[in-house]
């Protein structure tokens, strides 16, 4: 990974905490993607700039989300942002999180990282675009009925 995909991940990142704004409202739990993006700039050494831009997105929809809450007019940051991840996409979100905790120095930091990525697997239904094998799928039967 390299600076570059360090900015698409933040951004990637940024806009899911966007999304879940915009599902759950403007009291929605942000801090785990904010905390993500800032240690994704300081591992890779991203500018503050870069990192503030980013934190910027999640902070005006959760404006936008008040706003809507208090029955004023407003649009999302993005009209994508309700899109699901592809698996492809789910994991290259993972492992640039997975690179990204081997430079941090600090056991807390990296552990922030695998939680944001224990998040993610939730919340994009990876196994969701996880192929099954006959075997898989008879063994699911099995457990329905």
């Amino acid at each position: 990974m390299d600076q570059t995909r360090a900015r698409e991940l933040q951004e990637k990142l940024a806009l899911e905490a966007a999304a879940m704004l915009s599902l759950a409202g403007s009291g929605a739990e942000t801090a785990p993607y904010e905390q993500a993006v800032s240690l994704i700039g300081k591992a890779w050494r991203l500018t503050a700039e870069e990192t503030s831009e980013q934190l910027a997105l999640i902070e005006q929809e959760k404006a936008v989300m008040g706003r809507i809450e208090n029955g004023e007019s407003a649009e999302h940051i993005r009209q994508e942002l309700l899109l699901n991840w592809s698996g492809l996409e789910s994991i290259e979100v993972l492992e640039g999180l997975f690179e990204t905790s081997t430079l941090l120095e600090t056991a807390p930091e990296r552990r922030s990282l695998f939680d944001m990525a224990m998040l993610l697997i939730e919340t994009q239904n990876l196994l969701d675009w996880i192929e099954k094998t006959d075997a898989e799928k008879e063994k699911l039967i099995q457990n329905f009925t």
